[in-house]
């Protein structure tokens, strides 16, 4: 046998020496193994070798070309903007340059730079060597100067955005302060959560046209803020956005607003008037609580809802004005708000919430509460100023606590009232006379109801039939019954200690 292969395209296989077809050995089919001989580009086709492992005969294919990559990187040139070939370079998406233009008052700089690619009259404007360039020009403005103003107007994105205040937040401690009048910029919709937080060299803001929207904790803890020029095209401030800029003089709010967020104001304690703008629906939870400078406010008549402690110890707050279409005061809405001094309820009311009033220590008139069904717990305490109330016929039931503590002198209750839970009056020690329980009563905490008021002399039931005490029947048809004295703050009869109830 020769000891050379023999071979055609599928097979290879050895010949005999006489050379006779008969005594050649079997065909057997090549072993093929790949190699790749020629990368493919996307401007060339590649090569692809097979070698036979037994006989190494070679055979060859194409390899088509690959699809061109583009990078995300804008290229640009004076005449456009365009996204390149990595391989070859080759461009696509090609487009004219947008113009931004970005002024400096602090230096008069002017710069116009295309928002997609940056290319312009100064190419590189905003990258990191001319940021760390800006860097270095604010360092030294602030070395020499107390305030800084700086105006940015043209279309910016929120990334350069971010890098100029990020800059200016940098080289300015909280001996120095920085007015941003950000009024000619366009393209941005909204200042995001935490953008200005803390950033305690703040003194004032002038914001754009355009932003519908402020984030959660944009401005919270800017200590020095002292004013902020809202866009008329705002909608939502959100939750805790000026929190804790205690030098914020006065807040104007436009009139599209439609929405502000819990603690949106809260412990702005330079905060002295706020007016708040038609359209607005709902005064959330504590939004302007701890305001201790307000004086006034002026809530329209489209608010429906203000929730729990939203003006709580404001504590300069003199008289509001309720809307007409409020249906509750809710939870510690005024608490502590130590100057009140009057409040009308608007008809619409039914309720008065727990603590709803609570430590309003100047507060000498509750007026017109014609509507109000049920004043809740605590709803009055340590209203020290209050000396008289009446409580008209829709009242009928006066929680826990309501007027515990207060100067009430005297009380007229009408036919209605239902309900006088514990500790309703209790050490009301300026109440004088006879309280007169009208028959429409059905259950008195009588043990606690009128506890330590040391200055009342007797509690008169008009009906004195079917009381029940201790599930047995009380019988108060007597004199001695019907008028019980109160000594030493408790009553002088068998129903000490005991509450008063009909089925």
């Amino acid at each position: 046998m020769s000891s050379e292969w023999t071979t055609d395209e599928q097979f290879h296989w050895r010949e005999a020496s006489c050379g006779r077809e008969e005594h050649r050995t079997y065909k057997i089919a090549h072993t093929w193994y790949p190699e790749i001989t020629k990368a493919a580009t996307c401007t060339a086709e590649g090569e692809r070798t097979y070698i036979c492992t037994v006989c190494n005969i070679t055979r060859t294919e194409s390899i088509a070309m690959t699809e061109h990559s583009y990078s995300t990187t804008w290229k640009g040139d004076a005449s456009g903007h365009w996204n390149e070939c990595i391989g070859c370079g080759k461009q696509e998406n090609f487009a004219e340059h947008a113009t931004k233009i970005v002024t400096l008052t602090s230096d008069g700089e002017r710069k116009e730079i295309c928002p997609t690619c940056d290319y312009g009259d100064a190419p590189s404007a905003w990258t990191k060597e001319t940021l760390s360039e800006l860097s270095n020009a604010l360092e030294n403005y602030a070395k020499t100067n107390t305030n800084a103003k700086v105006k940015v107007v043209g279309e910016l994105s929120e990334f350069y955005f971010s890098n100029i205040l990020y800059n200016f937040s940098s080289k300015y401690g909280s001996s120095k302060q920085v007015d941003i009048d950000l009024s000619g910029i366009t393209g941005l919709t909204k200042i995001n959560d935490m953008y200005f937080r803390s950033y305690t060299s703040l003194a004032s803001i002038i914001l754009p046209n355009g932003i519908t929207t402020i984030g959660k904790e944009a401005f919270k803890g800017c200590t020095s803020l002292t004013s902020v020029t809202l866009p008329n095209d705002l909608t939502t401030i959100g939750d805790y956005a000026f929190s804790g800029c205690t030098s914020l003089a006065s807040a104007t709010l436009p009139n599209g607003l439609t929405t502000i967020g819990k603690y949106a104001f809260n412990e702005c304690t330079s905060l002295a008037s706020a007016t708040l703008p038609n359209g607005l629906t709902t005064i959330l939870d504590y939004t302007f609580s701890g305001c201790t400078s307000l004086a006034s406010i002026t809530i329209p008549d489209s608010v429906t809802t203000i929730w729990t402690a939203a003006f709580n110890k404001c504590t300069s707050l003199t008289n509001v004005t309720l809307p007409a279409n409020i249906t509750e005061i809710r939870t510690a809405v005024f608490s502590g708000c130590t100057n009140l001094a009057s409040i009308t309820i608007p008809k619409s009311v039914t309720k008065i919430g727990a603590s709803a009033f609570s430590s309003c220590e100047q507060l000498e008139k509750v007026e017109n509460m014609e509507g109000v069904t049920i004043i809740d717990e605590y709803a009055f305490q340590s209203c020290k100023s209050l000396k008289t109330i009446r409580f008209p016929p829709s009242v009928t039931e006066i929680g826990r606590f309501a007027f515990h503590l207060s100067g009430l002198e005297t009380i007229e209750f009408s036919e209605g009232l239902k309900k006088i839970k514990s500790h309703a009056f209790a050490s009301c020690r300026n109440l004088m006379g006879d309280i007169e329980i009208p028959s429409s009563v059905i259950i008195l905490e009588g043990a606690t109801a009128f506890s330590d008021c040391t200055s009342l002399t007797r509690i008169i039931f008009k009906d004195t039939s079917g009381w029940l005490s201790g599930g047995r029947e009380v019988d108060l048809s007597n004199p001695v019954s019907n008028a019980f004295r109160l000594v030493n703050s408790y009553p002088a009869s068998s129903l000490i200690g005991s509450d008063l109830y009909k089925e």
